[in-house]
């Protein structure tokens, strides 16, 4: 279900930055009666979504592995559940090679174990085609991470107890495109090691993310590379007096590793979202944290933007308190953060994963406990493109904004693009409702001027306020913001 954005808490947080949080083109709900949540989420090939979690309103057991795809819009595809008579999660997922998803979790009704690590492999319509328990008869086993590797296999991390001790290890497995095992490596050390993340490196090696735990109850971050056997190359320990843990791991385009999590190693000894740099071989380069005075904050993902920039999502909450609001924030590469904003009701909502959209902007995945219709629900927002100019949005492909005249309006407003072929056009409310569809008309070779006089597609004039005029061609997209005013 789709929610107007008027009845969310939607707080842009105060800072001295120059540049403008993006407004939400639409946000969607998925859930029953009960709970659902969302942990994963990949933008499809086809510009659509693909969420991964667990629901206790549908399925078999007491929760079920739960998969939603979405079109480009929010709109559901079709969903599937996957599950035995006990607790069953999906943690992560990847689109495959082949149009499918490949889907890391843990399940509690299958396998030899308490908790064994399950691996899914499903076909494009999220039909079932193979799946894979790993485990050991005593231990407890889960899976965090999964993806799929340049050569057609699965590189999965998590955790095992499988040691001798009552403490966990990172387990790094990688398997063959069916799901048999290659290799697999466990690394750590005298108390828990968790491994929160893992990517192929531009190198073909591995690089893993996570923790390290100590007797006296803190942790580090355990940013570790591995060769192509997943032998160990390089490895760090990264943190301060607190608990210093990761969330998620990416690469950037020069090579360096960055990180995102959160750390209470600070003087007021709150959690604030950190962003670590490292290099290739695990050597820090810098660090940084994000937060606000009296508040908890914590980043979950991270994504690397087209242009260079850092969106990471997470939640932030009243020290103490309990309801969190969805926390997203910009940096540059230097980790100077450009804006930050929240996104929330009365309850509490998280955002678990970070997706770039096809405009610039990103949609963020999470859960919600103040819309929808059970405890909590998958929660699937989108922002319009990041980069302004004036009152423009970024534009991409052969699609170009020239002008928006008169912006504020009253009666009618004319857009001009520049493009080679004509454009289609539609207004949306800022809570994502469409407005009405525009046709452009040629004033020119490669110009094209898209005419809107305020009015919706039954013909009654729209009250004032913020609309986004969306414009896609085969060749790009963008989109401005109209400000109608009253006459």
């Amino acid at each position: 279900m789709r929610f107007p954005v008027e009845t969310l808490t939607l707080l842009m947080l105060t800072g001295a930055m120059e540049a403008q949080a993006p407004d939400t083109l639409w946000t969607e709900t998925f859930g029953g009666s009960l709970e659902e949540h969302c942990y994963d989420c990949v933008l499809t090939s086809d510009g659509g979504f693909a969420m991964v979690g667990f629901t206790s309103s549908a399925g078999a057991g007491e929760d079920d592995v739960w998969l939603v795809r979405t079109d480009s819009s929010g709109n559901m595809l079709w969903q599937q559940t996957y599950g035995g008579t006990s607790d069953d999660r999906g943690y992560s997922l990847a689109q495959t090679s082949d149009g499918g998803f490949i889907l890391g979790g843990w399940t509690f009704s299958f396998g030899a174990g308490m908790a064994d690590i399950w691996l899914i492999k499903t076909d494009g319509n999220g039909n079932l085609e193979w799946d894979r328990e790993f485990g050991t008869t005593s231990g407890f086993e889960r899976c965090y991470p999964v993806i799929q590797t340049s050569d057609g296999s699965y590189v999965i991390a998590g955790e095992t107890d499988n040691n001798g001790t009552t403490y966990s290890d990172i387990w790094l497995l990688k398997t063959d495109g069916d799901g048999d095992i290659l290799w697999d490596s466990t690394f750590g050390g005298a108390r828990d090691d968790f491994g929160l993340d893992v990517i192929e490196m531009d190198s073909g090696d591995y690089a893993v993310a996570g923790w390290t735990c100590y007797v006296n109850g803190t942790c580090d971050l355990k940013l570790f590379t591995t060769d192509q056997n997943g032998v160990l190359v390089d490895e760090s320990l990264i943190g301060g007096a607190g608990t210093d843990q990761c969330r998620a791991l990416t690469q950037l385009p020069d090579g360096d590793l960055m990180v995102v999590g959160e750390t209470n190693s600070t003087a007021s000894g709150l959690f604030d979202a950190w962003l670590v740099r490292a290099d290739q071989e695990c050597n820090l380069v810098w660090e940084n944290t994000y937060g606000s005075d009296g508040q908890d904050d914590f980043g979950n993902d991270i994504c690397i933007l087209s242009d260079g920039n850092v969106a990471v999502c997470g939640l932030t909450k009243p020290s103490g308190g309990i309801n969190e609001d969805l926390w997203l924030f910009l940096t540059d590469t230097a980790g100077s953060q450009q804006w930050h904003t929240t996104f929330g009701g009365s309850g509490s909502e998280t955002g678990e994963a970070i997706v770039e959209t096809d405009d610039g902007g990103v949609a963020v995945a999470g859960c919600t406990g103040s819309f929808g219709a059970g405890s909590t629900d998958f929660w699937l927002l989108r922002t319009e493109g990041f980069q302004s100019v004036g009152q423009q949005q970024a534009s991409s492909g052969c699609l170009q904004v020239l002008s928006a005249a008169p912006n504020p309006f009253t009666c009618s407003c004319r857009v001009t693009v520049g493009c080679a072929e004509a454009v289609d056009a539609e207004v949306f409310s800022i809570d994502g409702r469409l407005v009405r569809e525009l046709q452009s008309a040629p004033v020119a070779p490669g110009t094209w001027e898209i005419r809107w006089d305020g009015t919706a597609l039954g013909g009654d004039p729209v009250p004032p306020g913020v609309y986004i005029l969306r414009m896609v061609t085969d060749g790009g997209a963008a989109s401005v913001k109209l400000y109608r005013m009253l006459m």
